[in-house]
């Protein structure tokens, strides 16, 4: 296991830090999940598509800052509201108008699966998508 965990870090740490960047160590399901968003996004199939495509109301939403509080929220503040506010440094209020707006658009409650998933999975691959444009 110890050495399974290691060849994790050393193959994904990179994209883990791209979709984590506030995260300063990661555990075993982090590299995971950082290995299978990679996959992903490095797949010419379906998948990666409808992934990317899960955000396409909210990228293309007049609000643009929509699309930077959902990824902080679900990425880095660990779906809490206090946190994601304090990250982007505005009131709580403003970030839950801007989620709910979010799950508007979205059609998606953030807090059920396995739709959560999909939209935490595609918050990912837009990180990643991003980082490596």
């Amino acid at each position: 296991l110890l050495f399974h965990f290691y060849q994790l870090f050393c193959q994904h740490l990179d994209t883990a830090m791209q979709i984590y960047p506030h995260k300063r160590s990661f555990s075993y399901s982090d590299l995971l999940f950082a290995k299978k968003v990679s996959h992903i996004q490095a797949s010419v199939d379906f998948d990666s598509h409808y992934y990317l495509d899960l955000l396409t109301p909210i990228i293309e939403d007049s609000e643009s800052e929509l699309l930077p509080t959902l990824l902080t929220y679900l990425l880095d503040g660990g779906g809490e509201v206090k946190a994601t506010a304090e990250m982007l440094y505005v009131h709580r209020n403003t970030v839950l108008y801007r989620l709910n707006k979010a799950r508007s658009l979205l059609h998606c409650d953030l807090n059920k699966m396995p739709q959560a998933y999909d939209v935490y999975l595609a918050a990912a691959l837009q990180r990643l998508h991003n980082t490596t444009i």
